[in-house]
Parts: structure tokens; sequence; C-alpha cells
């Protein structure tokens, strides 16, 4: 959702003046997703708000649909339906590397390790797995927690404290997640934002998303530098990074087709002896 809204805003702000030869009318952004709605990790008025601003954005969207498969620069849909796209970014999420040595059973949905409520790995006591990699099912989280970076900073406190029990010989402390909130960015001036008891998107999300993002950046010239560059992009829509596109034209007329008939394929192979002989002739 984040990369299709960067891609328009891209076609829509960046190519018509880098670039005003190209045919960007041509240049479509087709969503495929297969939830039913877009945003699916978010409320339903989160995900309405990403709708809207998507298709402001001239990007189309095709729900409860599965890409099959893509070959020769054509997208193969579950549906029956086809997209001919020279460029298709995935963006359907990861799945956990394997560990050689651990059965079959110690994996669940997307590769990820099973685990309980203190991080092991089942059925072990003394292995365990956090973050992306582990999958524990709770009431609240039936899939899992969410693969960001706040269960995985939680989850990785947790088990350090756990560590310290053991060699103590106390009891081990169950992992409780605190959701700190979730965000996404549609674009310029547009995000969403969820809190607990709060959710909600346009300018002021938007404006909170690059705050939060703004605050994580490690030194303060580091943060100084973030901020000139983002401030300079917004009021200049000129970013620093740049493409070098040289379209490529097919001519099919310089393409010559292959015979077919029996006498084309002799009046072929006679040509070639002919040319053969010619060239035998001027080496002597």
């Amino acid at each position: 959702m984040e990369l299709a809204g960067a891609l328009a805003e891209l076609r829509n702000f960046i190519l018509p003046c880098d670039y005003p030869d190209l045919e960007l009318e041509n240049m479509k952004i087709i969503l495929v997703d297969g939830s039913p709605r877009v945003l699916s990790g978010f409320s339903e008025k989160s995900s309405g708000i990403v709708d809207k601003k998507l298709k402001e954005l001239g990007v189309e969207i095709i729900l409860n649909t599965h890409v099959k498969d893509y070959k020769e620069d054509i997208l193969q849909l579950s549906t029956g339906n086809s997209i001919i796209a020279c460029n298709v970014f995935w963006t359907a999420g990861v799945k956990a590397n394997s560990i050689q040595g651990l059965p079959k059973e110690c994996y669940g949905h997307s590769g990820r390790l099973i685990v309980d409520e203190f991080n092991h790995v089942t059925p072990y006591e003394d292995v365990f797995a956090i973050g992306d990699t582990a999958l524990m099912t709770l009431p609240d989280y039936p899939k899992g927690h969410p693969q960001v970076v706040q269960p995985a900073l939680q989850q990785g406190k947790n088990v350090v404290k756990n560590l310290e029990r053991l060699q103590k010989g106390k009891p081990l402390k169950p992992f409780d997640y605190f959701n700190k909130g979730s965000m996404a960015t549609i674009g310029r001036n547009s995000a969403v934002v969820e809190l607990k008891h709060l959710n909600f998107g346009g300018f002021i999300a938007w404006c909170m998303w690059l705050f939060i993002h703004l605050i994580s950046i490690l030194g303060v010239k580091n943060k100084l530098f973030v901020m000139m560059d983002w401030t300079w992009s917004y009021f200049r829509y000129d970013p620093s990074l740049r493409l070098l596109i040289k379209p490529v034209v097919k001519d099919k007329t310089d393409v010559k087709s292959a015979p077919e008939t029996a006498d084309e394929i002799q009046q072929t192979l006679n040509n070639s002896s002919s040319v053969n002989s010619q060239k035998e002739t001027i080496r002597s």
C-alpha cells in the first residue's frame, strides 16, 4: 500500500518534470490484494481512508484476488484474469528462514517457529525465538504478533529477564505485548494512525508519522540533515534521487520471418550455399 502511494506520487509529480517526453498516461499502478479491504491489519475506518486516498492518486485496486504466476510480462490472477505488466513489486510479506535440526512440527504459518508465552520453541525448554521468526498465538493475536519492531524489542527484553530468572531459580514471566499503536503513510500529507483508543488519518497523522520517525534517528546531526532533506523535498518536489531512463523501441520490420514451406526452406539453403561459395572464391 505504501509503495503504491509512493509510485503514484512519483508518476504524478516527479516524472512529468524530469522526463516530459514520457507518455505517463500509459503508466498504470495496480494494487492486487488478497484481502477484502486494503490494509486489513488496521480498522475498517483506516482502510476506508487509505482506499479513498489511493484512488485519488490514480491507483487501481483489485481486492479478494491472489497472484498465481508471472511469466513473459503477463501477471496471472486467481480470478482467471491477466494483466500485462513489465514491472511487478512483491509486498505481500516475508517468510521466516528455517533452521536446520528442528523438526517440521516446530514451524507454523509462514515458516515462523511456534513458541509458548515464554518464547520457548515448542517443545524445547532451552531454545527461544523472538520477533518475526516467533509465532505466539494468543486470543488477541490468533495469527501471532505483528511482524514489526516493537514485538521483537519487547520479546527480547522479556527473554533476557527470564534468563536471569532461570539463573536465580525464579519462575518465568510470560510475555505481555504492549501495543504502542500502528502507523502507515499513504503519501504526501496523508497517513493513518491507530492508538489504543483512537484512530485517525490525514495531515495530522502524517505529521505524527514524520515526527516519530525523525526522533528515532540516532544523533542530532543526522536528525537535522534528514529534516532539511524532507523540507526541501516537500516544498520543491525535488528529491535527490534520479532515474536514467532510455526507452527501447523494437522495430518489428527488421525481424525476418522464418521460412515455412519446403520451397522457402530450399531457397534459403541455396542462398546460404551461394554466399559460402563467394566467400571461398574471395579467400582463394
